[in-house]
């Protein structure tokens, strides 16, 4: 696997906050391959982006999506199998089939809540609670 730094080092991502953390474990109740548990923590990408005061919320929520699935792509590209997540949703297509029956599977972004995981432990700062957010998850 690529390192997601050097991956993404001359990106146009300026205004962005990227930054790995660790999650807990929430992928299918998955079992780490070290030690047999279900609590290790796993790589994430954290992007968060804070609206400017004149900036629409909802305008940098979707810019926020659209900008977790160009790094999704990006990491996908280079071979580094990878999950999006971002508040609000996917917003890929003008009418969504719904993600069991999505027509564009690679480039869906699901929402953050499906994660079921409070992240703010993960991250030193506290953007996630006013910011919106997107998390890329590593495979």
């Amino acid at each position: 696997m690529v390192e997601w730094e050097n991956v993404l080092s001359g990106s146009e991502f300026s205004g962005y906050d990227i930054t790995e953390i660790s999650m807990p474990d929430i992928r299918n109740n998955s079992v780490c391959p070290d030690c047999g548990s279900h609590s290790c923590p796993f790589p994430a990408i954290l992007v968060s982006h804070t609206p400017t005061p004149d900036e629409p919320f909802t305008d940098a929520v979707a810019e926020l999506r659209d900008t977790v699935r160009r790094i999704m792509v990006i990491l996908r590209t280079h071979g580094t199998r990878c999950k999006g997540f971002a508040d609000g949703g996917c917003g890929y297509c003008g009418i969504c089939a719904g993600y069991e029956a999505c027509r564009f599977p690679a480039m869906m972004i699901r929402p953050v809540s499906e994660l079921h995981s409070d992240i703010s432990g993960c991250h030193e700062t506290d953007c996630i609670k006013t910011a919106p957010y997107g998390l890329i998850i590593l495979d």
